[in-house]
């Protein structure tokens, strides 16, 4: 799932393999549906570029299909992209490349508006489980099953990468906005931040146990101040204050939590679960204002604050 740039539209894969274009307004309690972009049974996996012009799918297991999210056609035909079925995704932020990570323990980059090959396949050793771009597009960083996480290099012909080895499997990633911290969710529940600044990563792991159960998602704020966390087997979403790295809020959900993203403005946080539910929640109105604002006094009391959230089904 992927908010639009301005915020006002949301880009969702459903189970029965359409992906569906949601309009959310302010002050409404509910969210409309503007239509199907596409619709593909044999979906396994989908991915939304940032600037929600296109629509990745890995079909069939092993390929990757190109759509454009304003015609509704497929401008890059299926490609054969790895020996076995894919298993995680990303689009690099200018919407030039893609990541596509493979139960056969390979990482492959792919330019989006070709689908020629950039880079690949980059030997991970074990099934993938999560593949990132920095923010700058120049690096990505892929988490396997075999207790570690490469940061390749993607620029030009120099594919090198930095190893760093988290103390359980990584299932999830998130970059800082700088590119000098990567935040893992850990199989038993943990959330790690390597420090990749230098050649040699440092690892915090952050106080008591997150999850009782793996991290599925992880989300970073768009101002680098709050990261969400989600639990599927745990059925719930959490919001960590990054500096302190304490827990702001729980969010309870009725079903396993598949995904969950953040609005460009940081306001919005919109999360599916297995059961088919969406759930768009206002995080202005259960946030203090020092989570968005550098500069102000805050002036919300979230004891005092009513959640608004709405949910749709697919």
């Amino acid at each position: 799932m992927q908010f639009s740039p301005d915020g006002k539209h949301i880009v969702i894969g459903g189970n029965d393999g359409t992906v569906r274009r949601w309009r959310v307004e302010e002050g409404r309690d509910d969210a409309s549906e503007v239509g199907k972009l596409v619709h593909s049974p044999e979906r396994e996996m989908s991915a939304v570029s940032k600037d929600g012009k296109w629509i990745i799918l890995a079909t069939e297991g092993r390929r990757v299909t190109v759509w454009d999210a304003t015609t509704h056609e497929r401008v890059v035909e299926s490609i054969d992209a790895h020996e076995e079925k894919i298993t995680a995704l990303d689009v690099s932020p200018d919407s030039s490349k893609i990541a596509s990570g493979s139960r056969d323990g390979t990482v492959i980059v792919w330019c989006l508006g070709t689908g020629q090959r950039i880079a690949g396949p980059l030997k991970q050793g074990r099934p993938v489980l999560s593949v990132r771009f920095s923010p700058t597009g120049d690096r990505l960083a892929s988490a396997g099953s075999d207790f570690s996480i490469h940061v390749w290099s993607i620029r030009s012909d120099n594919f090198r990468s930095t190893t760093c080895v988290p103390t359980d499997p990584a299932c999830s990633l998130a970059w800082s906005d700088d590119g000098n911290r990567l935040f893992t969710g850990c199989y038993q529940g943990s959330i790690l931040c390597f420090d990749i600044s230098s050649s040699t990563p440092a690892i915090t792991k952050w106080p008591g146990h997150p999850h009782s159960d793996s991290v599925s998602t992880l989300c970073l704020s768009n101002n680098g101040k709050f990261i969400i966390s989600a639990s599927s087997l745990e059925s719930s979403v959490k919001i960590w204050d990054v500096d302190t790295q304490s827990e702001i809020l729980f969010l309870e959900h009725t079903g396993e939590v598949l995904d969950a993203n953040i609005s460009p403005d940081d306001g919005y946080l919109v999360s599916g679960t297995k059961n088919g539910k969406i759930s768009v929640w206002n995080l202005r109105k259960v946030l203090p204002m020092r989570y968005f604002f550098r500069v102000g006094l805050d002036i919300c009391d979230i004891d005092h604050l009513v959640l608004n959230v709405f949910s749709v089904s697919l």
